[in-house]
């Protein structure tokens, strides 16, 4: 098939995943794929991917990693930049199984050992652009290890000692590999490119300790903070440095006519369904393109499981549910 001098992939030929999703909204919509209207349809797809990569957990989302805790602060962690939402924790050690909690926990006293030292719990912090805070204030030092080819920005966003909420925009021409910019922040709110990069972006303090890294097909990263401990006193086990981490990665930007959602084109339908819910203005219509979107996620993740052995009732392990200090026996 095709359509404006695109080329619809037949079977043999190259797959090109998001060239093959802006052709088949092309067909359903009448129009073709002119260059004015391709960078205005590539950002609804791309909204449309997120959305997707949001309501779902896919099988090609999820990944697994061991995360080493042997860092600079003992109270925290910082997980890698590509880690979007977690799904559950252990020690690799021992198979300890780490409980995720809600920060708020914390303060909530309704509940006996609340607010004591805990061992197995780890609770999220926070979110934010950086992997560490930064140490009294600092200007940033923003790099790519070799130029990108075209000019690009990123502007950063935080507070200061004279304002609660500061910008400055760093601009990177097509050679430059290093800017450094002039506001002593305390904290930095975000980070944001103005496009995709070819290379990772790296954030430095003043001290050239790296605290940061974006993406390069990411705009902006967003770290998940956990606390892990509730004193400076806490040390971890020697055979528990290091935590297995189940999560979903970030979702990335389609760009390229080759680019995939996820390395894979099986879910280009259902991109190509919830572009058309977004861009419906009869509520009934709109319904249709989502349950038909819908239709292929579910079905796909009933394929993924065929076959498979799932556990649904798991257990907590008995051992870490004995009273402190007291060895129970079975008397007979």
């Amino acid at each position: 098939m095709r359509l404006n001098g695109d080329i619809r992939s037949t079977p043999g030929s190259k797959v090109m995943p998001l060239l093959d999703i802006l052709t088949d909204i092309a067909v359903e919509i009448g129009q073709t794929n002119g260059e004015s209207d391709r960078k205005a349809r590539i950002r609804k797809v791309n909204k449309a991917v997120k959305e997707i990569h949001r309501s779902t957990d896919l099988e090609e989302a999820m990944d697994e990693r061991i995360i080493d805790l042997n860092t600079d602060s003992a109270q925290q962690i910082g997980l890698p930049a590509y880690v979007y939402q977690v799904r559950g924790a252990r020690y690799v050690d021992g198979r300890t199984t780490i409980t995720l909690e809600d920060m708020r926990n914390r303060y909530n006293f309704n509940f006996t050992g609340e607010n004591e030292v805990w061992y197995f719990q780890y609770r999220e912090r926070k979110r934010g652009p950086l992997t560490r805070e930064l140490q009294n204030q600092s200007i940033i030092k923003v790099s790519i290890p070799l130029a990108n080819g075209e000019a690009w920005s990123i502007t950063l966003t935080g507070r200061t000692d004279n304002a609660f909420r500061a910008s400055e925009t760093l601009q990177f021409s097509e050679t430059d590999i290093e800017k450094t910019g002039i506001l002593n922040f305390l904290d930095l709110e975000s980070a944001v490119k103005d496009r995709v990069t070819n290379y990772d972006v790296t954030l430095k303090d003043v001290e050239d300790r790296e605290v940061g890294k974006i993406l390069n097909s990411t705009n902006q990263t967003m770290y998940k903070i956990y606390q892990v401990a509730d004193t400076e006193n806490f040390i971890q086990p020697a055979n528990a440095s290091g935590v297995e981490f189940r999560f979903k990665y970030v979702p990335q930007t389609l760009k390229d006519d080759n680019d995939c959602y996820l390395g894979t084109d099986k879910y280009d339908d259902a991109i190509v369904w919830k572009f058309l819910e977004h861009r419906c203005k009869e509520p009934k219509e709109a319904l249709l393109y989502a349950a038909k979107c819908k239709q292929i996620l579910d079905q796909g993740i009933v394929d993924e499981m065929a076959g498979k052995r799932t556990k649904i009732n798991f257990r907590p392990q008995p051992f870490f549910q004995l009273t402190y200090g007291k060895v129970w026996r079975d008397t007979i």
